[in-house]
């Protein structure tokens, strides 16, 4: 080779030619001679070429390797450790390390010398790697890790290829394994974790996991926290502490840092500091304080403190608004006065749950605070001490953490807290003692610096508990506390042993501390007596049968444990002696063949053991079955046997025992999991996998799923894999969704399909399409997209989805006895996630901020929230602030927007259709945006939602969006809804798409043929469902010119009309009984006979017009039409549910089909309120009904609340045909059951339930907008059905407010006015009805307590009222609605005249401030009141004149009108003028004509002063007579107004001409 170098470099010297001047011979090339380099060492060390530098270098080395000096070359070192040439750089790293040992010291120039290496020897040959590692270690072990880190983060910004960064990972990870952790300052190390962990390279993540492994184990799970505060996907952040919490314990450190091996962490063999745990965490320096307080709503400390409160309701305040962030490392310091008051009133909670919970935050709080949180837990530190008796470890783990944070931050000073400590060592409760003594010696154990300092509070207490005590434990434990100073401190320091007698002396000397510090109590019941020490030491399942017991059968209503809490099997020789128990002949030789070394000997003893246990009876199968299958898991070969025939017998045998159990042990999973390595046997493949699936039937498929996979994980065989995810796929088909830990198993999925091996890809993409079919494509791909799976793997996974998209639902073949599946569990991808708390106000804040960056980074937080499944309920801030980003002023943010909207709307599924009137029209006006992204947004939008809501749901916009004029959109909307209604059109009910008719006509006359022609394409599906004749009607409103151009088009799209081709046939009606005279009232006439009380019916008891409904000066709701009465049977008037007339659209089911159905007791028929088959509710009601008639009690809340729920479902559910007969029917049962005294005992929350329920029936579009427009005779049954259940409905609210307790529904309607209001407040327009019916209905609420004398809880009102001001303050009305706020007032102006000043006395009850707007309006009604006469019973209060303040207008004494006189007829007036006050007060009644019926009833009474109109006021109530009064008094001042200034005016006139006349006659002398 050298040869050949030289013949290149002599090219030029040699001439080229024949003959004898020819090139001469390789072999006649002059031999080379070694070059020798001269010079000084220095000046070689730097030489061009790269042999003189590497015999420097090697010079140089047996220099220092002779001890000579260092200091004259020191500068040259890190020069060498860059050198170009692979061999000079291999030699100057040689050096280097001679260099290092030599010095005996960190060098000055370390970091250079690092910086070198990092960026030249990293990156060469693998003996130039290993020669860097050394360097780095040398520098390491004699304390560069400094020096090391800072170098590193300098070069890692210059680091590009991929070979280089592995190569630098894996030199860190061997300077951690070598040294450990310990020597690191992890504040240095954050840096280059982040950045690298981060990296695309599996290798360098994989090492730099190692490395976060050390941490883990050092620092806790603190580093995860910071790591992810630094901006670490959510993903790797999961991964990492998944890894971390399964990591095994490292090995010891091999090496120490010189001068640190006395300070190093690494553990004692004697005990102390090995057993202890420090609560202390490294990162507390590193990490950002975490602000608490302000993440806490308004009303956090009175819900968590208050005792009434149910403590689910305050766990889920601290769980979702405290613990996210009291959890954090650091805390910011505040005043946390308040907090820590709230939550001591926590501990002394009746529920232990809340008790725990309380204890952690506060543990949470000391180590967040540290000495910050001094002057709280100083306050606390006696409460924490009496709490040791409680014996919960929900409460003493953090309770004993939570003193000893105390001690180690030195948060409490001891000598402070000294008399607590020597009253807990007296306190009479025995675990306060023992903990106490606990608590002390892990504080002596923890520091021997701080021990030095305690000994003064601590030995003389321990003393104390040690000579005076009578507990031996506690004797014990303060002797422990003793032993702790003698080895913190030593013997010649601790002169306090010297004061005990002679034998405590020598027990404290010779003993030693607690080996296993156990920061638990002692049991009060003293340990528990062993058989010996050996089966003491040993492990459970290694003990001796006779010791242990015989293993319990599971219960079958016990849940299944995960994979990881299975029993592990028996050993061999416990199955041996519990076989022996069982079948004590074959056992010996069954034990004896399965060892043997033949298959056919195996096969033997199996077949003999088998026919032993085929008599088992069935009391013993289940423990036969555990100790069989052990001695199966157990025996070798056991599983991995090679005779097929004898694996076969072996599942024979568990299969035989299997179906011989209700429920199989866990125990037997454990033990048979192993089998699944020879799934890929032809032979036992079947047979195998059907046992898995018994496995799954007797247990639960969550846990068998999970030792599978535990198995498929550490097994390598590509056939084993593809057979087991094939089985997987399969089961989960037949035991359908939810039914296991499908997380887990879509990531071991997605670990197959990154394979090589085709098959096995195959498999795992048959496990993705199971899982779509049970749980949903969308979840399906919502946790593959949230890994680091390739963009090519995660297009397989979408596409086979997308296959099974369509197909129907999976109904589960098999379930499981021992766990049934739930939805919602624990691994499921149906389990919503609550975001409420992760919106908070600073990310509201930065949706609305003015820059349109930060804007942007708003919304990709919002994102990463919502991409996930949801919740619908995303609180009441985030939807407004996505409608008002839809309308940004930068089109850039716009699509994304509408990218955030799309995965919220998947995460929620179809439940955000409760969000779509906000959004959608909104996305609808986007679609004629000029920017195409911008469209394009809209568009994904649309289809998510349709995806989810179908054509159904989107029809409500439609008519809306259709209307526009912009061409864009419409041709947008048009190729959108072409897909749609060719695909949902034919699941429509007939003329529902009517509403698309005439804005699909004005489409079809678009100037721009493309829209025209996107129209004709949806007017084949719409004229489908609607009928040709419908759309030809429209096109007949046109002018003759349009008709000539579209009735071709329609013509030719005529074959179309399913309607004319699928014609109606006529139902033949029962007929029905003959009505009475007053068939169209709900009560009896007078010549009928009077009503047998029916079994559920309306009370059918005369009533007044104003009970029955209320006025619309004061009512709640007027129907459109009077309502009709129900069908009497001829013969006796009842009106049963059988026999009510059914909806033309909804035949009755035959009742035959529920005849064998028997309802046998109450409970059975509350159950069956909600089933869905109507038929069964009406049995169930009539048999709640028929008990509650005969005396019995029944469950009025549970019936109440069930009943209105499915009449709910009847009213609303736009996919189901209202049914008139059922909501009579429920209606009616709901009357006859809701009477006094039993309706009086309903409570708060079932009244708010009850009233909500009610106002979404009676304001729901089903029922109101779904006939409007059809005028046809075909529908006009329907149209009478919804005014029937209007009025239906509109009834029962009135009994619900008479017969129900007065104080409760008084608070449910306040709570509701509030809820509404909110509402409101967020640009929710249709709520503003729900507000003025609640308003309405306290309106008459008022007026029944004022006219009777009911017993009313004023405390409880007007703690409901203090409530509602305190949340809605009159500056929140300003410029909006009102009317809450005046009907509260209202409601307080008639609760004092009621009570007059002793309403006072509740005030003080509630301990209201006397600032508090309550107080306020209370006084100002009680000084108006001063003035006034008492109210009488149906007349308002009467004011006197000089109470010029609250004096309201009189009208003038030709208009006085007498108020709430007795009904007298029409008197003398004349049928004209009767006539005309009919006309006038109807239209007074009228919201809309009011004013011009006052001003028309003032102009008559006006021309006629006589006319008594006392007839028409007697029908009005008296809050309207007073009104009527007021705008009657009104119009009389202006009458009188006008007249004065017309007067004036004819006055000046009159002046004026007077002084023109007399100008004029002195013109005319002059």
């Amino acid at each position: 080779k050298l040869q050949f170098l030289y013949f290149i470099g002599k090219m030029d010297e040699i001439r080229v030619g024949g003959g004898g001047n020819g090139m001469a011979g390789i072999s006649e090339l002059p031999e080379m001679e070694e070059e020798v380099f001269t010079g000084p060492l220095e000046v070689r060390l730097e030489h061009k070429n790269w042999k003189a530098r590497k015999a420097a270098a090697e010079e140089l080395k047996a220099l220092f390797e002779n001890k000579g000096s260092t200091e004259l070359y020191e500068a040259m070192v890190p020069g060498l450790v860059k050198d170009s040439n692979p061999s000079a750089l291999e030699a100057g790293l040689e050096c280097c390390t001679a260099y290092i040992q030599a010095l005996d010291s960190l060098p000055p120039n370390a970091k250079r010398i690092v910086f070198s290496i990092l960026e030249k020897g990293v990156a060469g040959r693998p003996k130039t790697l290993l020669n860097s590692q050394a360097v780095f270690s040398l520098l390491v072990e004699v304390g560069g890790t400094a020096e090391f880190v800072e170098a590193l983060d300098g070069v890692l910004p210059k680091v590009k290829a991929v070979k280089h960064k592995q190569q630098l990972a894996a030199s860190i990870l061997l300077l951690f394994t070598t040294f450990g952790a310990t020597p690191f300052d992890l504040k240095q190390c954050i840096p280059f974790l982040t950045k690298l962990i981060s990296e695309s390279d599996d290798k360098v993540r994989k090492a730099i996991r190692q490395v976060i492994v050390h941490f883990y184990q050092l620092s806790g799970e603190a580093i995860i926290s910071i790591l992810e505060s630094k901006g670490v996907k959510a993903a790797t952040v999961a991964e990492l502490k998944k890894e971390c919490e399964a990591a095994a314990p490292l090995p010891a450190p091999t090496k120490v840092v010189k001068g640190a091996a006395a300070a190093s962490a690494v553990p004692s063999q004697e005990g102390g500091s090995e057993a202890f745990t420090s609560t202390d965490n490294p990162l507390y320096d590193i990490a950002d304080p975490e602000p608490v307080l302000k993440h806490l709503p308004k009303d956090f400390h009175s819900v968590v403190s208050d005792h009434k409160a149910k403590w689910g309701v305050k766990k889920g305040m601290v769980e979702s608004n405290l613990m996210p962030h009291v959890t954090k490392v650091k805390l910011q310091h505040d005043d946390y006065h308040e907090l820590t008051k709230t939550m001591k009133k926590a501990l002394t909670d009746p529920n232990i749950a809340m008790t725990a919970l309380a204890m952690k935050v506060f543990m949470y709080l000391c180590k967040g605070l540290r000495q910050a949180y001094s002057r709280e837990a100083r306050i606390l530190f006696p409460t924490f001490l009496d709490l040791m008796k409680e014996k919960k470890n929900t409460v003493g783990d953090p309770l004993r953490d939570t003193l000893f944070a105390m001690y180690e931050h030195s948060i409490v000073n001891l000598p402070d807290v000294n008399d607590d400590i020597v009253k807990a060592s007296t306190d009479k409760v025995l675990l306060v003692r023992q903990g106490l003594a606990l608590w002390m010696e892990r504080c002596v154990l923890s520091s021997a610096e701080k021990a030095g300092k305690s000994m003064k509070i601590f030995a003389p207490v321990a003393v104390n508990m040690l000579t005076n005590d009578q507990d031996a434990g506690v004797k014990d434990a303060a002797a422990k506390v003793c032993m702790a100073y003698v080895k913190q401190c030593g013997e010649d320091n601790c002169h306090f042993v010297n004061e005990l007698p002679q034998k405590l002396q020598d027990r404290i000397l010779k003993g030693k501390p607690s080996d296993g510090l156990s920061k638990k109590p002692f049991s009060a019941r003293g340990p528990k007596p062993t058989a010996s020490t050996e089966d003491a030491a040993a492990p459970k399942s290694a003990r001796p049968a006779s010791a242990r017991g015989a293993p319990k059968a599971k219960s079958a209503a016990m849940p299944a444990p995960k994979a990881d809490d299975v029993p592990a099997p028996f050993s061999r020789s416990d199955a041996e002696v519990m076989l022996e128990e069982l079948v004590a002949d074959a056992a010996a030789p069954a034990v004896a063949g399965l060892m043997a070394k033949t298959g056919k000997e195996r096969l033997e003893a199996l077949s003999t053991l088998g026919t032993a246990l085929q008599g088992m009876p069935e009391s013993n199968a289940a423990k036969a079955l555990e100790v069989v299958s052990s001695l199966f898991y157990t025996s070798t070969p056991g599983w991995k046997d090679s005779s097929f025939q004898a694996l076969l017998e072996m599942l024979r045998i568990l299969s035989m025992l299997s179906g011989k159990v209700e429920a199989i042990p866990p125990r037997v999973v454990k033990a048979v999991t192993p089998a699944v390595e020879k799934i890929q046997d032809l032979k036992i493949k079947k047979p195998l996998k059907e046992y898995l699936s018994v496995l799954c039937e007797g247990t639960s498929p969550r846990l068998v799923f999970g030792n599978v996979l535990n198995v498929l994980s550490n097994t390598k065989g590509p056939k084993t894999i593809q057979e087991g995810l094939e089985w997987m796929a399969e089961t989960l088909v037949e035991f359908g969704g939810g039914t296991c830990d499908e997380k887990a198993v879509i990531s071991y999925a997605i670990k197959c399909l990154e394979m090589p091996t085709p098959t096995i890809k195959a498999a795992a993409l048959k496990v993705f399409s199971a899982l779509a079919r049970c749980s949903g494509a969308q979840a399906v791909l919502r946790i593959a997209k949230g890994t680091d799976l390739r963009a090519a793997l995660l297009k397989q996974i979408e596409d086979e989805c997308e296959k099974v998209k369509n197909s129907a639902p999976v109904v589960p073949t098999r379930t499981a006895k021992n766990a049934p599946a739930k939805q919602g569990a624990e691994g499921s991808l149906d389990e919503p996630k609550d975001i409420r708390p992760m919106i908070d106000s600073a990310l509201l804040e930065k949706l609305s901020a003015s820059n349109w960056s930060r804007r942007e980074e708003a919304l990709v937080d919002v994102s990463k929230i919502v991409n996930r499944r949801l919740k619908p309920d995303v609180g009441h801030d985030l939807i407004p602030a996505l409608k008002q980003r839809l309308g940004d002023t930068n089109k850039r943010i716009i699509p994304v927007t509408c990218s955030v909207i799309t995965e919220m709307f998947e995460g929620m599924g179809a439940a955000c259709k409760m969000h779509a009137h906000k959004l959608l029209p909104t996305v609808l006006n986007l679609l004629g945006d000029q920017k195409p992204a911008v469209r394009q947004g809209a568009r994904k939008v649309l289809a998510a939602y349709d995806k989810l809501c179908g054509l159904e749901g989107l029809l409500p916009y439609l008519p809306k969006a259709m209307a526009t004029d912009v061409p864009s959109a419409r041709q947008e909307l048009s190729e959108f809804l072409i897909d749609v209604l060719s695909r949902d059109a034919d699941k429509m009910p007939p003329n529902s798409l009517k509403p698309t008719v005439q804005p699909l006509v004005s489409f079809l006359q678009d100037r721009h043929p493309t829209t025209r022609k996107l129209a004709e394409e949806m007017l084949k599906p719409i004229i489908g469902n609607v009928g040709y004749d419908t759309v030809a009607k429209h096109v007949g409103d046109l002018g003759l010119a349009n008709q000539r151009a579209l009735l071709p088009i329609l013509e030719k799209n005529k074959q179309f009309d399913k309607t004319a081709q699928q014609p109606v046939k006529p139902v033949k009606k029962p007929a029905k009984a003959p009505l009475s005279a007053r068939d169209n009232k709900d009560v009896p006439s007078e010549d009928e006979p009077p009503l047998q009380k029916p079994r559920i019916t309306y009370e059918q008891q005369p009533k007044s017009e104003d009970e029955e409904m209320p006025a619309q000066d004061e009512g709640m709701y007027k129907p459109k039409q009077v309502f009709k009465s129900m069908t009497k049977d001829a013969g006796n008037g009842d009106m049963h549910i059988a026999d009510m007339d059914l909806p033309s659209k909804t035949p009755a089911m035959p009742r035959q089909m529920h005849a064998q159905i028997a309802i046998t007791s109450v409970p059975m028929a509350v159950e069956l309120l909600t089933h869905q088959d109507i038929e069964m509710c009406l049995r169930a009601a009539e048999k709640i009904q028929t008990h509650h008639q005969q005396g019995g009690s029944i469950p009025i809340d549970e019936v109440m609340l069930k009943t209105m729920t499915k009449l709910t479902h009847i009213c609303t559910d736009v996919n189901v045909a209202l049914d008139v007969r059922a909501c009579r029917g429920l209606v009616a049962f709901m009357t006859e059951v809701f009477v006094p005294p039993v309706s009086q005992q309903c409570k708060t929350e079932t009244m708010f339930y009850l009233i909500g329920a009610l106002l979404d029936n009676l304001l729901t579009e089903k029922l109101h907008s779904t006939y409007k427009d059809k005028a046809d005779t075909a529908t006009e049954r329907e149209k009478r059905d919804c005014d029937s259940t209007l009025r239906c409905l509109n009834s029962l609210m009135l009994k619900l407010l008479e017969r129900s307790g007065r104080t409760e529904t008084f608070c449910a309607l306040i709570k509701r006015l509030d809820m509404y209001n909110k509402l409101i407040y967020n640009e929710s327009s249709r709520y503003v009805q729900y507000v003025e019916l609640v308003a309405k209905c306290l309106l008459k609420l008022i007026r029944f307590v004022t006219q009777e004398n009911t017993s009313v809880d004023f405390t409880k009102l007007l703690s409901a009222v203090h409530e509602f001001l305190t949340e809605n303050p009159p500056t929140n009305f300003k410029g909006k609605m009102e009317l809450p706020l005046r009907t509260v007032k209202t409601l307080l102006n008639e609760l004092v005249k009621v009570k007059g000043e002793g309403i006072l006395d509740c005030l003080m009850v509630l301990n209201i401030n006397e600032n508090a707007l309550i107080s306020e309006f209370i006084n100002m009604c009680l000084h108006k009141q001063d003035g006034i006469v008492p109210v009488q019973q149906g007349h308002s209060p009467q004011m006197p004149p000089q109470a010029k303040k609250q004096a309201i207008a009189q009208p003038p004494a030709s208009i006085s009108m007498p108020l709430a006189a007795p009904p007298t007829g029409r008197g003398n007036v004349p049928p004209e003028t009767a006539a005309q006050m009919d006309v006038i007060f109807s239209r007074v009644r009228k919201t809309d004509t009011s004013r011009d019926g006052v001003a028309e009833l003032y102009t008559l009474m006006q021309a006629n002063p006589n006319l008594d109109i006392t007839p028409w006021l007697s029908e009005c109530s008296t809050p309207f007579q007073g009104f009527l009064q007021r705008q009657l008094a009104a119009q009389a001042n202006a009458g009188a107004q006008k007249a004065s200034a017309v007067s004036a005016s004819h006055e000046s006139m009159m002046a004026i001409r007077d002084r023109m006349a007399k100008m004029r006659q002195a013109k005319a002398a002059k």
